[in-house]
């Protein structure tokens, strides 16, 4: 319930497996699209593939449990909402798969598995893509993933440095592993 009312700019999610992460994921980026119009959510998995297996049955599932009216294309995986909000699933195995959300603009964009993605696609994924992507919209970039034996890196940077306090525009303070000033 937590994850589907969080509403910073950037959220790491660190989960054991089987906790139900990508679930919760999926269910805040289903809330958003139906309550705020023309909502554009993209989810990254390591491979369409792998999206199609961890979010499609969930996702139709919601859609008949809840009647939202959502319009399914199984070959590109997009969930059109009545609204005209969007919900996108995409590939990251591959620099030319994840160019293909250049120009897009996005509400919300989550890096789900952020431990098992090669370490130049992933880096280039979050700075040369993503940040882009959410730029015009001041959109939201969640990060998720379990632990991992790897020390290093963007997902681990996000998750297990010690955090810094950032005050916000209204002076209330946060704590944040996120460098805020990186591009």
């Amino acid at each position: 319930v937590r994850l589907a009312q969080e509403k910073h700019r950037y959220v790491s999610i660190l989960c054991p497996r089987r906790s139900g992460k990508s679930y919760a994921i999926l269910v805040a980026a289903i809330a958003d699209c139906v309550e705020f119009t023309g909502y554009r959510v993209a989810i990254f998995c390591l491979s369409k593939p792998h999206a199609k297996g961890i979010y499609w049955e969930d996702v139709k599932s919601l859609n008949e449990r809840h009647g939202l009216d959502i319009k399914f294309n199984g070959t590109e995986l997009v969930c059109r909402f009545p609204n005209g909000s969007l919900l996108v699933f995409c590939g990251a195995e591959s620099d030319a798969e994840i160019s293909k959300v250049r120009g897009r603009k996005y509400n919300r964009v989550v890096i789900d598995e952020s431990t098992v993605y090669n370490r130049k696609i992933y880096h280039d994924l979050l700075h040369l893509v993503v940040g882009p992507a959410l730029a015009d919209l001041k959109g939201s970039l969640w990060i998720a993933g379990t632990p991992a034996g790897e020390h290093s890196g963007d997902f681990f940077e996000a998750t297990c440095t010690p955090p810094q306090e950032i005050t916000q525009d209204d002076g209330s303070i946060i704590q944040s592993n996120w460098d805020i000033n990186q591009p």
